[in-house]
Parts: structure tokens; C-alpha cells; sequence
């Protein structure tokens, strides 16, 4: 190993802790799709509470052929409330706690942060979403804040495949990355997603670009409401550092699950 190795090092598996972190993914955890006897839609209800975990190994490939793995944790509990607006559908959810562990440096300060964060969403009754704000962009809250599109999924008719894309910035230390994603949503009230992922992104430190996929399957419940969802993601990246002229490859493999608190 060079002595410009550990340098490189850290600041990719720092840029890779960005990315979120989780749970085993839908094998055991998630319900499987069937159809629906009814169009599902989603309806304004009563404050319900979530938990949120997800959870990724992140193994880096150094050049001169070593490897570092590191797997960093997120659990958060959530407030989540559907609510009707004069033109329809508000999605408002809070983050009442949160935990980060693995995080390069502690995830004490992530998890301050994030508490009493909360995201907004303009919400059709199928589930297309637009207009997300936060009330702070710390990293924890800036990355639910791109997965929620995948936690709340369009509802399509049973036979009707439904194919969208979501463009969202994901924050890996000092670079934002675009990652786009062509999501296909089948089923109904019980569904499942899949989609291919592209990453790019630069900054005077680094430049990042990745491709994976991702998948997930839940249910909706008969009042209009989320019931559960879980999933799993990998990313294939590569991150140059400028100023050492280096590049590391990164694999990313998670899983995440939201499921509701009683």
C-alpha cells in the first residue's frame, strides 16, 4: 500500500457512509404481492409511528488491490401522518429518533441532528410524489428524504405495470450525487417495486459514478395508509480522489425496511 492509501481510504469510505445503511432485505421480512380486490389509493388518516431501519455493507477495493469493509446502521422512529390539503394530499413525517451506528467519526451529531426533522410531500391518491422539503438538511434527514419515494410507491392497477423516474441527490461527504432511478411498480395494494440505479457526481475532491438496482415489496392498508414495505439495493461505484489521482472502487449492498410501531 501506498503512503497516499489510508488518505483515499477514508475519504471514500467517508463518501460511502452518505449513502444510508440495514436490515437483511425482503426475503424473510417482507410480504409477498398479490392482487387487490379493489384500486387502491391513498387516503388522509389519523398520526401513525414507523420504524425505519436500513442497513449497508460497504466494501471499498484499494489500488493497490486491498479491501476495507465497513457496515454502518440506521434506525429511526417516525411520525407519519397522511393529511388533507385544499388541492389533496400532504404527506408530513417526522423524525422523533434516531441512531447511526458504524459512521466513520460517530454518529452522535447525525443523530442530534436529525431529531424533530420534518420532511413535507405533495401526494397524488396513486401515490406520485412531489414538492419534498425539509426543515433541515442534515445527512441523516437528507437521505430519508430520497428514500421516501421508495417507502410510499405508486399504486398500480393488478396487470398494469407502472413505470416512472425519480431523480434525487444522495450525499456522499463533500460531492452531491444525482441518482436517477426507472422504477417499475406491479400489483396493487400489495406490490412490488423494482429499478435500475445510475450515480454521478463531482466536486474539487472527488467524482463519483456508480450503476446498481433496487427492489422492494409491501402492502397498503384497506384505509389508504402504508402498512409495511422492505427492500434491498446494490450499487457498483467509482470514486477518484483529485488530488491524489486515485480511484477506489466501492460495492455498496443494503437493505431497508419500514414497518409500523403499534
Amino acid at each position: 500500500m501506498t503512503r497516499r492509501s489510508p488518505a483515499l481510504l477514508s475519504l471514500a469510505l467517508a463518501a460511502a457512509c452518505g449513502g444510508g445503511a440495514a436490515v437483511s432485505g425482503p426475503d424473510a421480512a417482507a410480504p409477498r404481492a398479490r392482487a387487490a380486490t379493489a384500486p387502491a389509493a391513498y387516503r388522509a388518516g389519523a398520526p401513525l409511528h414507523y420504524r425505519f431501519e436500513r442497513a449497508d455493507t460497504v466494501i471499498s477495493i484499494l489500488p493497490n488491490g486491498g479491501r476495507q469493509q465497513l457496515v454502518i446502521e440506521r434506525r429511526l422512529q417516525l411520525a407519519w401522518q397522511l393529511q388533507a390539503t385544499a388541492t389533496g394530499l400532504e404527506l408530513v413525517v417526522t423524525i422523533d429518533s434516531a441512531r447511526v451506528i458504524g459512521a466513520p467519526g460517530g454518529g452522535r451529531t447525525m443523530e442530534d441532528s436529525a431529531r424533530g426533522t420534518v420532511i413535507r410531500a405533495v401526494l397524488s391518491p396513486e401515490g406520485r410524489m412531489s414538492q419534498v422539503t425539509s426543515s433541515s438538511d442534515n445527512g441523516v434527514a437528507h437521505a430519508f428524504r430520497a428514500e421516501l419515494p421508495w417507502l410510499v410507491p405508486v399504486l398500480a392497477r393488478e396487470g398494469t405495470p407502472v413505470t416512472d423516474t425519480l431523480d434525487t441527490t444522495v450525499r456522499f461527504n463533500v460531492v452531491d450525487v444525482l441518482e436517477r432511478a426507472i422504477r417499475t411498480t406491479v400489483a396493487d395494494t400489495a406490490f412490488t417495486v423494482t429499478g435500475s440505479l445510475s450515480r454521478d457526481g463531482v466536486s474539487p475532491q472527488l467524482s463519483l459514478e456508480g450503476s446498481g438496482t433496487r427492489q422492494a415489496v409491501g402492502k397498503v392498508r384497506p384505509d389508504g395508509q402504508v402498512d409495511r414495505i422492505a427492500g434491498r439495493d446494490s450499487v457498483s461505484m467509482t470514486v477518484t480522489v483529485t488530488q491524489v489521482g486515485q480511484s477506489i472502487e466501492i460495492l455498496q449492498f443494503g437493505g431497508f425496511a419500514l414497518t409500523p410501531i403499534p
